[in-house]
């Protein structure tokens, strides 16, 4: 350690005889290449673009905010990709409007009411309110 950084080596140049050094931490940042890690606690991970947070990795899963070119980031509008599945989250709605999981595919109006799902292991769709078709065929005798 010297005040330029942490700098690490684990080889000798076979020439020299003297040890090869890697810049480990410097006032620049940390070498990443110089992690070897097994598991990585990654709670406190926030990437930002500017001052505006734009993508956050936690317990909760690896978040994506959505970002607006006027207001900037909207915090509270994100798709979040964890052991749960995929989801995205409209503000001012508690469930997720669009949700890929275990069990299948939901998705929600506005209001937060389930207006399709797609179950995971029957492959049954359910669709509630009403399904507007722009063309094509759905089976041999159903909506053509």
């Amino acid at each position: 350690m010297r005040g330029s950084g942490i700098f690490v080596s684990d080889s000798i140049d076979p020439i020299t005889g003297r040890r090869v050094w890697s810049n480990a931490i410097t006032a620049g940042g940390i070498n990443a290449s110089l992690i070897t890690t097994g598991q990585l606690d990654t709670n406190l991970i926030r990437i930002f673009s500017g001052d505006q947070m734009t993508f956050q990795w936690n317990s909760e899963g690896l978040i994506a905010y959505k970002q607006d070119g006027i207001t900037g980031v909207d915090i509270n509008t994100f798709i979040r990709y964890s052991d749960k599945g995929l989801q995205y989250y409209k503000a001012n709605v508690a469930d997720p409007i669009v949700s890929l999981d275990w069990n299948g595919l939901t998705l929600r109006n506005s209001k937060g009411e389930k207006t399709m799902y797609l179950e995971a292991e029957t492959g049954n769709l359910n669709i509630t309110g009403t399904f507007i078709m722009t063309g094509g065929k759905i089976g041999d005798n159903t909506i053509t």
